[in-house]
């Protein structure tokens, strides 16, 4: 279990192993939609060697504090999200199309808009630990779909921006995402981790 000390570890973080899983993600022009430049991570989640090394990674960007609960996005965010969670002892909970999820009194739906779609989310709120959530995504592209996220858990469930944290596999800086989220004062900068960023 993680100590209460708010600090970050970067053991695992050295240019070498960031370079390498680098080599496992493939670029696809014009993907899903024409003048969007698609992440591939699929060659990295097929590497044995690459995913422990990811996942000891991002591991190691966590805040050193007990996180209560991982929120993970549809449908990439819940590979890394769901070891995160197991890492923390955390609950885990998904964060899907709210045409996916079975229908519960206790189901949180918003608005989400990414670069390329727009679309209706949720997650059972009935799973969700309040105390420090940590929200992943394999992605964090232009930040619209994770600000909706974080806008519901302010919301609608009543929980504070500072227990709120964010994780990403990999961040397309040009997009500005992360840009978007400070300038909106969405939540802090010392709360955004992205692992890889291009």
């Amino acid at each position: 279990m993680r100590s209460k000390e708010n600090s970050y570890n970067t053991t695992y973080m050295t240019t070498s192993k960031i370079d390498f899983l680098k080599g496992f993600i493939r670029t696809i022009d014009d993907y899903p939609i024409k003048g969007v430049f698609f992440k591939d991570i699929s060659p990295l989640l097929a590497n044995v060697k690459a995913m422990k090394i990811a996942s000891e990674c991002l591991a190691q960007t966590l805040p050193a504090k007990i996180i209560s609960s991982v929120m993970a996005i549809e449908s990439r965010g819940f590979i890394f999200g769901s070891v995160l969670s197991i890492v923390n002892n955390a609950s885990f909970i998904m964060i899907r199309k709210a045409a996916k999820l079975p229908p519960v009194i206790s189901n949180v739906f918003f608005d989400s808009k990414s670069e390329y779609s727009k679309e209706k989310l949720g997650f059972n709120s009935s799973y969700l630990n309040k105390g420090i959530i940590l929200i992943h995504d394999d992605v964090l592209a232009t930040g619209g779909t994770v600000k909706s996220v974080v806008e519901a858990l302010i919301n609608q469930c009543g929980i504070n921006s500072s227990n709120i944290y964010l994780s990403f596999l990999v961040e397309l800086s040009f997009l500005k995402g992360k840009h978007s989220l400070l300038e909106e004062d969405i939540i802090p900068e010392t709360h955004i981790k992205s692992l890889i960023v291009y």
